[in-house]
């Protein structure tokens, strides 16, 4: 039998270029908003009320304790009622951001499986939810800074009314970015939101401790007095 020949035309295999780091960025950011604050209206509406209701009954609590700052001769409780009311506004800005430990472990599944096929690099997912949570506190910190400020009456006496009320607006926000960047950080490598969870507020609480706001910074051990430089409320 005959049997004919054919020549064989090489196949053209062309390969997709990926898309370059803006449009993956872009993706990630419109993926994580939808899916973790605009198809979960209930969630951020809850967040935003707990965070003012927490900030009036703070407000409450320390009625007016900054006006003593005004006059020159301040008692001892007087001053520690002060103080009180700025650590626990602090302790409210670090602290509120951990009932995203639940959201951040749930997202950490698609997060791994997505990283493993190369789709992109870890910085977008981070940088992503940095400028979301960015957005969702710059809702609430404003009402939570004027509270703070007309019913403590926190005003920095050095400063006018505009520029006190914008510090302690700009220390809310960068507050509960630092918290909540915690809370990404070991819910990613935690294995459990339970281990998360305990590890984040671990790390807050020695944080506080090493603040200089319950012991002088001389009133320290030298050889633990280092931790100072790794609390990051002793910056705010």
């Amino acid at each position: 039998e005959e049997f004919e020949v054919t020549e064989t035309i090489p196949m053209k295999i062309t390969h997709r270029r990926p898309g370059n780091a803006f449009a993956k960025f872009r993706v990630i950011l419109i993926r994580n908003l939808t899916n973790h604050y605009l198809r979960n209206l209930t969630n951020l509406a809850s967040r935003s009320m707990i965070y003012l209701f927490t900030s009036a009954i703070t407000g409450l609590i320390f009625w007016d304790a900054g006006s003593v700052l005004t006059s020159n001769n301040v008692a001892s409780d007087e001053l520690l009622s002060v103080i009180g009311a700025a650590v626990f506004m602090e302790q409210n800005a670090f602290l509120l951001p951990f009932a995203q430990v639940s959201t951040f472990f749930y997202d950490k599944k698609v997060f791994a499986s997505e990283k493993a096929l190369g789709l992109y690099s870890p910085w977008m997912y981070a940088l992503a939810q940095f400028i979301l949570e960015s957005w969702v506190l710059s809702l609430t910190t404003p009402v939570q800074a004027g509270i703070y400020t007309s019913m403590i009456s926190l005003w920095n006496p050095a400063l006018s009314r505009s520029i006190s009320f914008l510090q302690t607006l700009s220390f809310f926000l960068a507050s509960g970015l630092m918290g909540n960047g915690i809370v990404l950080f070991f819910s990613m490598i935690c294995f459990s939101s339970d281990l998360a969870f305990l590890c984040s507020s671990s790390y807050v609480v020695c944080s506080f401790a090493a603040s200089g706001a319950y012991v002088t910074f001389d009133n320290m051990q030298p050889w633990i007095r280092w931790l100072q430089w790794i609390s990051p409320m002793k910056y705010a």
